[in-house]
């Protein structure tokens, strides 16, 4: 699509989903063609139906995958994410079902959440990424999927060598050769191969639909960035869900009884610090505010080394 119209997103329907394309649309947001990797758009069409349309090659490639993860994960695999209604590789398009009575799984709810609780989320969240990461769900990944990203990406994911370079300025002197040296640590712990499956990619509270009463995970979106990497990789964002590290510890352990696969907290947590403190320097050097629980890169830091010590990790 090459531009962000009512008309242009009409045309692209009636290419590639003409059952669609008399309902009515309402576009959301305006976006930023000025990044190729963010250069899509997203609308809602008729009253069940989220689409979104590539305006970059880039994201071209991103939506595809995503289409084609989502039919595979939905229709053959029966994991919980969103039902495909339509897609296309030229023009890159694709739509879902829009998931009725959801709610994202909030700081508040977690942090609200008695230990019984805790434990019903974490299986939860271990009952779907056992699955996503699954042998067999790699074996048809592999078959089925036009192309697959080794993650973490390049030029979306931040490296040690920034954080040095550039986080450790945005922070204060007795704090920088604290991250330095957790920088070391994460090169060290990274640097021993580790299992390869499907991940997520971007497993944030965010990209899930909850219903909190039951509680279930009604289903997980946005595969734009999945593809392969260590199991490690989708756990790395747990910690951020809520106070302490009691939803990942269970989660964790639940994993593992299902999956019979080991997992390695430091690994985790090494991922989680790459993770955790480049998205507050991105955040930082784009003007904007930083979500709960820190307001700035140093409270960041004051949180990570508070889970670090939760967990019995000294890097």
């Amino acid at each position: 699509m090459s531009e962000y119209s009512e008309p242009a997103l009409r045309a692209v329907l009636r290419a590639a989903a003409p059952h669609l394309a008399d309902l009515p649309i309402a576009l959301e947001g305006t976006p930023d063609l000025s990044n190729p990797i963010w250069a899509s758009s997203r609308a809602t069409v008729g009253e069940r139906i989220f689409a979104k349309l590539a305006l970059s090659e880039r994201t071209a490639v991103r939506i595809w995958r995503e289409a084609q993860a989502l039919d595979l994960l939905g229709n053959e695999l029966g994991l919980a994410v969103p039902k495909l209604m339509a897609a296309s590789r030229n023009p890159a398009f694709s739509s879902t079902e829009l998931v009725g009575g959801g709610a994202p799984l909030s700081y508040q709810t977690v942090t609200a959440a008695a230990p019984d609780r805790i434990a019903q989320l974490a299986a939860q969240l271990a009952s779907f990424l056992s699955q996503l990461h699954a042998p067999h769900t790699l074996a048809r990944v592999r078959e089925r999927l036009d192309s697959l990203l080794r993650l973490p990406e390049q030029g979306l994911h931040v490296s040690t060598d920034e954080l040095r370079a550039r986080f450790t300025t945005l922070i204060e002197p007795l704090q920088r050769s604290m991250v330095s040296r957790w920088c070391d640590w994460v090169d060290n712990e990274l640097a021993s191969p580790a299992d390869t499956v499907f991940v997520h990619g971007d497993f944030h509270p965010y990209n899930q639909l909850w219903d909190l009463d039951e509680p279930r995970l009604l289903a997980v979106m946005d595969f734009e960035n999945s593809g392969l990497g260590e199991p490690e990789f989708d756990f790395r964002v747990l910690p951020v869900f809520g106070p302490g590290v009691d939803l990942l510890g269970s989660t964790v352990k639940r994993y593992e009884a299902i999956s019979a696969r080991k997992l390695s907290l430091s690994r985790i947590m090494a991922l989680h610090l790459l993770n955790y403190l480049g998205d507050a320097l991105w955040r930082t050097e784009a003007g904007m505010s930083l979500p709960e629980p820190g307001d700035s890169p140093g409270a960041y830091v004051e949180e990570a080394a508070g889970r670090l010590a939760a967990l019995g990790i000294d890097p």
